[in-house]
């Protein structure tokens, strides 16, 4: 059972989310997106949400700096990695999408955003907070938003995230990695953005 739990954390990590993110947003919508925007956004995305959080994290990690695993379970080692994670989100959705006419990639990612400005603010409440819950529960609100937007039945996508988040949900609290507090959390911080972000 640790063994794959493991691997469902590992599958589903956080830095993970906005690429897989995006990559069913545009797989799902790709007959009404234009193809060279569609491209540059998913390279930006693989870029600035994957590759330079992975180099950052081989660069604590040579330096000492940081000491867990890639799954930072400690609460004062996820200060960087958070902080440096809002500033290339901000940079994506401030610099490079200024007047990318994606609305939809683009709200999403302004409540991911605010998502982690939350996570940073419970570091200073000295509170720990499912950064795997907050990142993938965040999925759920962007499908029901593009169906709806799209006019597409997304019954079943929505029905296989809310098994995917509840697999990993019980793997990181089997793996011991938080507590119920700390899922229940993760759940606040991924979803109430992004419904807050669509009704605005």
């Amino acid at each position: 059972m640790k063994i794959i739990s493991n691997i469902i954390s590992y599958l589903f990590h956080p830095v993970l989310i906005p690429l897989l993110v995006t990559g069913c947003y545009f797989y799902s919508t790709f007959k009404f997106q234009n193809e060279i925007v569609l491209k540059y956004t998913i390279l930006q995305v693989f870029v600035m949400t994957f590759i330079l959080p992975i180099l950052l994290y081989f660069i604590l990690k040579s330096t000492k700096t940081l000491k867990s695993s890639i799954m930072i379970n400690d609460l004062k080692e996820r200060k960087i990695p958070i902080v440096f994670n809002i500033l290339l989100v901000g940079i994506l959705i401030f610099r490079f999408w200024k007047y990318n006419g994606n609305v939809d990639i683009k709200t999403y990612f302004e409540a991911y955003f605010i998502s982690n400005l939350m996570l940073f603010l419970a570091i200073y409440l000295k509170q720990k907070i499912s950064i795997y819950t907050t990142a993938f529960s965040s999925l759920i609100p962007f499908i029901a938003y593009t169906s709806i937007q799209f006019n597409q039945n997304s019954l079943w996508p929505i029905c296989i995230a809310i098994l995917l988040l509840g697999l990993l949900m019980s793997a990181r609290l089997y793996l011991k990695a938080h507590t119920n507090k700390e899922i229940i959390l993760g759940l606040f911080c991924g979803i109430i953005p992004q419904l807050i972000v669509y009704n605005i």
